[in-house]
Formats: structure tokens, sequence, C-alpha cells
């Protein structure tokens, strides 16, 4: 690390323009003549240009200033980052003649209804296939397209969530011998009424399976398709059938499971359920947050681990449950206790002496947990219980400064999002070795205005959180633990 540049004050930190990620972090936030300085840093030769064009964490800002290079092949890239702005892709329409990178802007997802109307004369394959796709395309351009669509291409407006019944009617009739195409039909939430029936009796499984997902199917067709042959089928009426149609004993147990996640059983299907043969059965009915304490009580003693733990991960779950699983001889048991954040101090206490990772990872995320707790699971040697620490909403302040030195990169790129980081640390963070810090450090000091604070006030580090009142972590119910748990 620059000892000079770790030596400088917060304001020239964050403007100081020999730092490229900085740089682009606030460009977006920048006046003009700042931006001006920014590009000429970032942009000296094409390769450079390129480069922050491919970039996913690019601010759409920068990618607007490269689209006026109107260059051909950095217009390619510019093109296909999802990140690129509507503004960036007017200018390129404008400016841009090969039917490739047409194509990337008729289907790129920042891709206005008015934008895309500009194509509306192309023939281009590449085009029209892009519009077929694109959720924002006008309803008369896709009309058009479906005309005389190819094959790959009324399968994409099938799926278009902007077709109309008119649309998918013609594509339906149109179809021929292509049941995928009647599949993303029958699936579709504006299907007209009078294909419903049309798709219930197809040989097609996956006509049948797609129907069942379709919000608008009728209860009776819903009973049909309930005792449809193929499981799959099955699996998706069950999603939308009345609780009292279900039939508790289907064969399948993919059913059964899809079953048990329904918050509306009646008493004897819970009770059918939590005594399944089939295990991952048990398990999602134990995650279930309907279930009633007795059958939480039961399958909290199930002779499988990954029942009991999802007994312990269950909202509903009482303090007397989570009490007996704290001590459950499986880690994996006692690790879905450790993470709730309800616990009370009694049941805490029980994972005092705890060793085991998964355990630790809980307590390490959990609000609830004593901060010297905390303090021992981040000097740990293990990088994902350090990182479960800079997640928890009430750790420490001086716990969150010390894992800013964390020799792991990703931990500290999470804790610049952390919400409760001091300002001190944040700034400290701008002379990170790692680029995608210092850029997501400055990005949060941009976001959070501090932009005319900073260049306008020379404050040391330690003095910078008296300037700016950011949320603060409440230790309150940290002191609490504290005074009361030991360990």
């Amino acid at each position: 690390m620059n000892c000079a540049y770790a030596n400088m004050t917060a304001s020239q930190q964050l403007w100081d323009c020999s730092d490229e990620y900085i740089a682009a972090a606030i460009h977006g936030f920048a006046d003009a003549g700042l931006r001006q300085a920014i590009e000429t840093m970032l942009f000296r030769t094409p390769r450079s240009r390129i480069r922050w064009a491919r970039a996913v964490f690019v601010p759409p800002s920068i990618l607007s200033a490269l689209a006026r290079f109107n260059d051909h092949q950095l217009n390619r890239h510019i093109i296909r980052n999802g990140r690129t702005p509507l503004e960036a892709l007017r200018h390129m329409r404008r400016v841009v003649t090969d039917e490739h990178s047409l194509g990337g802007i008729a289907a790129h997802r920042n891709a206005s209804a008015d934008l895309l109307a500009t194509f509306r004369a192309s023939g281009l394959p590449v085009i029209r296939f892009s519009l077929a796709g694109n959720p924002s395309t006008p309803a008369d351009i896709l009309e058009a397209i479906a005309l005389d669509a190819s094959k790959d291409e009324r399968r994409v407006l099938a799926g278009n969530p902007g077709a109309t019944e008119e649309l998918l009617g013609t594509l339906w009739h149109n179809a021929n011998d292509d049941e995928h195409l009647r599949a993303e039909i029958a699936a579709h939430p504006r299907c007209p009424d009078d294909l419903l029936p049309a798709a219930l009796g197809r040989s097609c499984d996956v006509i049948r399976r797609k129907l069942a997902s379709n919000p608008s199917v009728t209860h009776d067709q819903l009973i049909v398709l309930l005792s449809d042959p193929v499981a799959a089928v099955r699996v998706e009426a069950i999603k939308h059938i009345p609780a009292c149609d279900i039939d508790e004993s289907d064969p399948a147990a993919s059913v059964r499971k899809q079953t048990a996640r329904r918050v509306d059983l009646s008493a004897q299907l819970v009770a059918r359920l939590a005594n399944d043969e089939c295990a991952a059965v048990r398990r999602w009915l134990a995650r279930n947050p309907s279930l009633d304490v007795e059958h939480l009580a039961l399958l909290s003693k199930d002779a499988a681990s990954d029942v009991r733990r999802s007994v312990a991960r269950n909202v509903s779950c009482p303090q007397h449950l989570l009490r007996h699983l704290a001590t459950d001889k499986n880690p994996w048991v006692r690790a879905g206790v450790s993470f709730r954040a309800d616990l009370e101090a009694d049941v805490m206490r029980l994972f005092a002496h705890e060793d085991d990772t998964d355990v630790l990872s809980g307590i390490g995320k959990n609000p609830a947990a004593p901060g010297r707790w905390l303090k021992r699971i981040a000097a740990s040697e293990n990088a994902d219980l350090r990182r479960a620490v800079i997640l928890n909403p009430n750790a420490p302040s001086a716990l969150l400064r010390q894992l800013s030195e964390d020799p792991y990169a990703f931990n500290r790129i999470t804790l610049v999002e952390q919400p409760t980081l001091p300002m001190s640390t944040l700034l400290a963070l701008l002379s990170d070795p790692e680029p995608q810090v210092r850029f997501m450090a400055a990005t949060r000091l941009a976001r959070t205005g501090l932009e005319r604070e900073i260049t306008q006030r020379s404050c040391c580090w330690s003095d910078i959180d008296a300037v700016v009142n950011l949320p603060r972590a409440s230790n309150a119910k940290e002191n609490s633990y504290e005074n009361t748990c030991t360990g």
C-alpha cells in the first residue's frame, strides 16, 4: 500500500484521480468538470476503454460516456453490458449500423418501448428475434412479427409477457406439430380461455404441466390435472388447488413434498405427512410455518437430522423445542438453532462452549449473540466465520474496524455494505489494496451524499463520524446478553 496515499485526508482520497477505481465510482456523482478529468484518465487507450465497457460493476454513467466515442468494437461491448442505460442505447441506435449490434440494442433489458419502436420496419432476422423476446416491445410489433415468424421466433413470442390473447391464439393455431410452442402458450397468463380445454386434452405431458402452472386454469380443470398420470403435472396442480381437494395418498413423493409446503392443510393431512415414509416430505412439513406445536414436537425427534434442523428453522418453533434442539447430537441441527435471532438468553447460553464451524457461523450472524462471543469468532482462522460476524447487524464498531484488515478480500468487500460500518472505517477502506473494495467504498460514500462535505472539510478519519450522522447499531440487546450469558 502506498504510504503517501494512506496519509491523505479523506477529501484527497475520495477525489484523487490517481486511483481509477475511486474515480470510476464517483463519476456519476461528479460535476461536469470533474467528470471530464475522470474520463480523460480512464479512457486513455482503446484497451482501457474496452476494459471498462466489459466491467460488470461499471457505473451506467461511465457506459454513457464510452458510447460517445462512436467506436464500432467498443459499442459491441457496451451493448452487451446489462448496466448500459437507456440514454446510451438511444445514442448508439443513431450511430450503429451493423445488424448484430442493432440486435443487441433490440434485446437489451433497458431498452424502452419507444426505442424498440424505431425497429418497426426492420426485417433483419437477428433484430426480429430480439424484438420477439423483449418484454418492452410494443404489442403491435409482436403481432407483425407473428405474421411470418420462424419456429424460433414463435417460441419466444409465446413466452413474451407482453403477448396479447389474440397473438397467443394465432400462434396456437399455427403451431402445427410444435408441442413446446403450445406448452409456452398454455403457461401464459393471457392464454385465451377457449384454448385451456384444448391444452388439457393434449397427449404431451409438457403442455399439461405448463397448463397446471397457469393461474387462469379453472377449478374443474385443476381437478382433472390432479389425477394426471404424470407426477410432474400433479406437482404443478397441487400448488393451486384448494386443500380440501388434495389426495393425501398420492404415490409420488414429489407431489407429497409440494403438498407439505401448503399452509392451509387439514389436521388429517398434516398427521399423514408427519409420518410419511419419505424424509424429504417430513422435512418440508417441518419448515411449514402453519404447523402446530404438537407436530413440531413430533418432528423434533425425527430420526432424520434434516427434519430436526427444519423444525429448528421453522419460525413457529417455540422456545422449549429450540432449547431441546440446541443440544442435539448433530451439529447441523444445532446450527439451525444458532441462526435464530429470537433465542431466549438461557437457550443462547447453551452455545457458550460450542466449537463446530456451522454452529459458530450461525452465532456469528445472530444479532442476539454476546459481543465477546463475536470477538472470539472474529479472531477465527476460518474466513467464513469472520464473514459471519461482518454480516451481523449488531456487530460492535470495534470489531468491524478490526475486520476491515481481514486478509480475505471478499470479506472486506462484504464489509463495505455493512449498514453500521463506522464512517472512519469506510474512509480507511479507500486505501484498501483490493480495487473492488476501494470502488465500493467510494460508491457508498458518494451515495451517502458526502461529496460536498468531504471536499469542503479537511477532516481526519477519527473526526468524520461526527460530520455525518449515519445509522449506528444499538448495543442495548448486546449489553443485556453480556449481563446474562456466560462463556
